[in-house]
């Protein structure tokens, strides 16, 4: 085998230009992946707000029937002189 034989396959060069545009690929892609993990946290966010807020309506709806009807039957009571 002759020198010229075991030369390796040239591959083409990698211009200024081709780093500049890799870069710029791969900027546009973290951006659109913050933009998407940022959307989902603020998805999820909303969600839980929106249960929490849910769960303090039950509470003080059931706690305003549970008044309600205490007064009610004090009442009743009262009226029966017991």
């Amino acid at each position: 085998m002759s020198a010229k034989e075991l030369d390796v396959a040239t591959e083409p060069r990698v211009t200024v230009d081709d780093l500049r545009h890799r870069a710029e690929n791969l900027k546009t892609q973290a951006m659109a992946e913050a933009k998407r993990a940022a959307d989902a946290v603020v998805a999820q966010e909303a969600t839980k707000t929106i249960l929490v807020v849910a769960g303090v309506v039950i509470v003080a709806a059931s706690l305003a029937y549970l008044l309600g009807t205490r007064r009610g039957r004090a009442a009743i009571m009262e009226q029966a002189g017991l």
